[in-house]
Protein backbone atom coordinates (compact mmCIF):
# COMPACT_ATOMS: atom_id res chain seq x y z
CA UNK A 1 0.00 0.00 0.00
CA UNK A 2 1.08 3.58 -0.27
CA UNK A 3 2.91 5.12 2.63
CA UNK A 4 0.27 5.37 5.41
CA UNK A 5 -0.76 8.95 6.07
CA UNK A 6 2.15 9.96 3.81
CA UNK A 7 4.48 9.88 6.79
CA UNK A 8 7.77 8.24 7.51
CA UNK A 9 7.92 6.01 10.56
CA UNK A 10 9.59 7.56 13.59
CA UNK A 11 11.00 4.09 14.38
CA UNK A 12 13.28 2.30 11.92
CA UNK A 13 12.01 -1.16 10.90
CA UNK A 14 15.01 -2.28 8.86
CA UNK A 15 15.06 -5.78 7.38
CA UNK A 16 16.27 -7.60 4.28
CA UNK A 17 14.60 -6.61 1.03
CA UNK A 18 12.23 -9.12 -0.54
CA UNK A 19 13.53 -10.78 -3.70
CA UNK A 20 14.39 -9.74 -6.32
CA UNK A 21 15.30 -6.37 -4.74
CA UNK A 22 17.75 -8.27 -2.56
CA UNK A 23 19.83 -9.33 -5.59
CA UNK A 24 22.67 -7.57 -7.37
CA UNK A 25 21.70 -4.07 -8.45
CA UNK A 26 23.03 -2.34 -11.56
CA UNK A 27 22.20 1.03 -13.12
CA UNK A 28 21.60 -0.61 -16.52
CA UNK A 29 19.51 -3.58 -15.31
CA UNK A 30 16.45 -3.62 -13.06
CA UNK A 31 14.65 -6.61 -11.56
CA UNK A 32 11.07 -6.65 -10.25
CA UNK A 33 8.58 -9.35 -9.27
CA UNK A 34 5.50 -9.38 -11.47
CA UNK A 35 2.70 -11.34 -13.07
CA UNK A 36 2.43 -13.92 -15.80
CA UNK A 37 2.49 -11.35 -18.63
CA UNK A 38 2.35 -7.62 -19.26
CA UNK A 39 -1.22 -6.33 -18.89
CA UNK A 40 -2.19 -9.61 -17.22
CA UNK A 41 -2.43 -9.65 -13.42
CA UNK A 42 -4.90 -12.55 -13.40
CA UNK A 43 -2.51 -14.71 -11.35
CA UNK A 44 -1.30 -11.81 -9.20
CA UNK A 45 2.07 -10.05 -9.22
CA UNK A 46 4.13 -12.67 -7.39
CA UNK A 47 4.38 -15.10 -10.33
CA UNK A 48 7.86 -14.46 -11.72
CA UNK A 49 10.73 -12.03 -11.83
CA UNK A 50 11.06 -9.56 -14.68
CA UNK A 51 14.17 -7.88 -16.04
CA UNK A 52 14.39 -4.44 -17.66
CA UNK A 53 17.61 -3.46 -19.39
CA UNK A 54 19.20 -0.80 -21.56
CA UNK A 55 20.41 -1.63 -25.08
CA UNK A 56 22.85 0.64 -26.87
CA UNK A 57 21.98 3.65 -24.73
CA UNK A 58 18.84 4.18 -26.85
CA UNK A 59 16.36 1.44 -25.93
CA UNK A 60 14.82 -0.03 -22.79
CA UNK A 61 13.37 -3.53 -22.95
CA UNK A 62 11.54 -5.73 -20.44
CA UNK A 63 11.00 -9.50 -20.34
CA UNK A 64 10.26 -12.28 -17.85
CA UNK A 65 13.08 -14.31 -16.34
CA UNK A 66 14.70 -16.69 -16.95
CA UNK A 67 13.83 -16.97 -20.65
CA UNK A 68 13.65 -13.22 -21.51
CA UNK A 69 10.93 -14.20 -24.01
CA UNK A 70 8.93 -12.38 -25.12
CA UNK A 71 10.76 -9.09 -24.79
CA UNK A 72 8.89 -5.80 -25.04
CA UNK A 73 10.34 -2.40 -25.92
CA UNK A 74 9.32 0.20 -23.34
CA UNK A 75 11.43 3.12 -24.60
CA UNK A 76 13.03 3.55 -28.01
CA UNK A 77 14.87 6.34 -29.76
CA UNK A 78 16.43 7.56 -26.53
CA UNK A 79 19.71 9.45 -26.29
CA UNK A 80 22.41 8.33 -23.84
CA UNK A 81 20.14 6.31 -21.50
CA UNK A 82 22.34 5.32 -18.57
CA UNK A 83 20.02 4.05 -15.80
CA UNK A 84 16.73 2.15 -15.58
CA UNK A 85 14.27 1.01 -12.90
CA UNK A 86 11.02 -0.90 -13.52
CA UNK A 87 7.85 -1.71 -11.57
CA UNK A 88 4.35 -2.92 -12.42
CA UNK A 89 1.01 -1.51 -11.33
CA UNK A 90 -1.90 -3.69 -10.17
CA UNK A 91 -2.87 -4.32 -13.82
CA UNK A 92 0.70 -5.33 -14.78
CA UNK A 93 1.20 -2.12 -16.74
CA UNK A 94 4.94 -1.34 -16.65
CA UNK A 95 6.33 1.87 -15.21
CA UNK A 96 9.93 2.71 -16.02
CA UNK A 97 12.17 5.40 -14.55
CA UNK A 98 15.28 6.16 -16.55
CA UNK A 99 18.07 8.68 -16.90
CA UNK A 100 18.28 10.03 -20.44
CA UNK A 101 21.15 12.39 -21.22
CA UNK A 102 21.25 13.42 -17.56
CA UNK A 103 17.47 14.05 -17.23
CA UNK A 104 15.36 11.75 -15.02
CA UNK A 105 12.20 10.56 -16.80
CA UNK A 106 9.24 8.43 -15.81
CA UNK A 107 7.10 6.51 -18.31
CA UNK A 108 3.88 5.19 -16.81
CA UNK A 109 0.30 4.23 -17.64
CA UNK A 110 -2.13 7.07 -16.96
CA UNK A 111 -5.70 5.75 -16.68
CA UNK A 112 -7.08 9.24 -17.37
CA UNK A 113 -5.63 9.35 -20.91
CA UNK A 114 -5.85 6.28 -21.08
CA UNK A 115 -2.36 5.43 -22.21
CA UNK A 116 1.32 5.77 -21.47
CA UNK A 117 2.88 9.15 -20.80
CA UNK A 118 6.42 10.29 -20.02
CA UNK A 119 7.18 12.96 -17.42
CA UNK A 120 10.54 14.66 -16.82
CA UNK A 121 12.03 15.57 -13.44
CA UNK A 122 14.81 18.15 -13.82
CA UNK A 123 17.45 18.26 -11.11
CA UNK A 124 16.58 14.77 -9.86
CA UNK A 125 18.84 11.71 -9.84
CA UNK A 126 18.86 8.00 -8.97
CA UNK A 127 15.20 7.41 -9.80
CA UNK A 128 13.95 4.06 -8.48
CA UNK A 129 10.56 2.37 -8.73
CA UNK A 130 8.83 -0.32 -6.73
CA UNK A 131 5.39 -1.78 -6.53
CA UNK A 132 5.12 -1.59 -2.79
CA UNK A 133 2.77 -4.46 -1.89
CA UNK A 134 2.26 -7.18 -4.46
CA UNK A 135 0.36 -9.61 -2.22
CA UNK A 136 -3.04 -10.93 -3.32
CA UNK A 137 -5.82 -8.88 -1.80
CA UNK A 138 -3.77 -5.67 -1.79
CA UNK A 139 -4.59 -4.62 -5.38
CA UNK A 140 -6.71 -1.65 -4.25
CA UNK A 141 -4.20 -0.52 -1.64
CA UNK A 142 -0.91 -1.15 -3.44
CA UNK A 143 0.91 1.58 -5.28
CA UNK A 144 3.89 2.15 -7.53
CA UNK A 145 6.38 4.24 -5.60
CA UNK A 146 8.80 6.54 -7.46
CA UNK A 147 11.75 7.65 -5.32
CA UNK A 148 14.71 9.88 -6.18
CA UNK A 149 17.28 12.33 -4.82
CA UNK A 150 17.07 16.08 -5.39
CA UNK A 151 19.05 18.90 -3.78
CA UNK A 152 20.45 16.64 -1.05
CA UNK A 153 17.09 15.15 -0.08
CA UNK A 154 15.28 11.86 -0.67
CA UNK A 155 11.73 12.19 -2.04
CA UNK A 156 8.96 9.88 -3.21
CA UNK A 157 5.81 10.13 -5.32
CA UNK A 158 2.92 7.70 -5.77
CA UNK A 159 1.01 6.55 -8.82
CA UNK A 160 -2.33 7.14 -7.05
CA UNK A 161 -1.48 10.87 -7.14
CA UNK A 162 -0.46 10.55 -10.79
CA UNK A 163 3.07 11.33 -9.50
CA UNK A 164 2.11 15.00 -9.07
CA UNK A 165 2.73 15.25 -5.30
CA UNK A 166 6.32 15.26 -4.09
CA UNK A 167 6.83 14.01 -0.53
CA UNK A 168 10.01 14.40 1.52
CA UNK A 169 11.55 11.34 3.14
CA UNK A 170 14.45 13.33 4.59
CA UNK A 171 17.99 14.50 3.94
CA UNK A 172 20.38 12.14 2.19
CA UNK A 173 23.95 11.93 3.47
CA UNK A 174 26.42 13.75 1.23
CA UNK A 175 27.90 11.53 -1.46
CA UNK A 176 25.20 8.85 -1.18
CA UNK A 177 22.97 7.59 -3.99
CA UNK A 178 19.64 5.78 -3.93
CA UNK A 179 20.19 2.13 -4.80
CA UNK A 180 16.86 0.47 -4.01
CA UNK A 181 13.32 1.11 -2.85
CA UNK A 182 11.03 -1.80 -2.06
CA UNK A 183 9.24 -3.89 0.51
CA UNK A 184 11.30 -5.56 3.18
CA UNK A 185 10.82 -8.92 4.88
CA UNK A 186 8.66 -7.43 7.65
CA UNK A 187 6.27 -5.68 5.28
CA UNK A 188 7.68 -2.17 5.40
CA UNK A 189 8.63 0.07 2.49
CA UNK A 190 12.37 0.62 2.71
CA UNK A 191 14.91 2.86 0.96
CA UNK A 192 18.57 1.90 0.58
CA UNK A 193 21.21 4.60 0.12
CA UNK A 194 24.81 3.66 -0.69
CA UNK A 195 28.08 5.49 -1.35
Amino acid sequence: MGVPYYGISSVVFQAAFLAPDSGDISASVSLERGGVALNDASLGRLVQDWRAWIEGGTTIKVAPLPSLVPETVLVSGGVNITAVSVAFDSNMQPAVAYLEDGLLKLRWFDILLPGFRTDSFAGCAYGKLSSDDKRAGQEGASDVIFAYLRAGNLYWREQRDRYLVERLVGPAPAGFKLQTVGMNAIGRLQFKLVT
